[in-house]
């Protein structure tokens, strides 16, 4: 089971990254050595720790696809995502309001 605290870093390093311009115009190939991948690697992390620590508040439309290729079976689950900090705490919130599954139509998510 994935915790709140790990899908919050994914979802807050996502957002970074598509929101923000990391300065990384140089292509990191194959030929680079190690160290400088590393450093490479590091700044970038800096960059985005700097960004979301700057992070007050977000929301965006969210998409979850769930597969269980051993059942040939697919979820998806369209909703939204809210994330709020304040001086204390900060909150995670996702409402899935749909849900489509396999080949069937998607349709309006029950609430509980």
């Amino acid at each position: 089971m994935i915790s709140k605290t790990e899908i919050l870093k994914f979802f807050i390093i996502s957002l970074v990254i598509l929101n923000t311009s990391l300065g990384c115009s140089q292509d990191v190939t194959a030929k680079t050595s190690p160290e400088i991948k590393l450093s490479k690697t590091d700044s970038i992390l800096n960059k985005l720790n700097e960004k979301t620590a700057q992070l007050i508040s977000y929301q965006c439309r969210l998409e979850y696809l769930f597969s269980q290729p051993l059942f040939d079976s697919k979820t998806l689950r369209k909703g939204s995502l809210y994330y709020k900090k304040d001086s204390d705490n900060s909150v995670l919130r996702m409402n899935f309001n749909t849900i489509k599954q396999d080949d069937e139509p998607e349709e309006k998510q029950k609430s509980s």
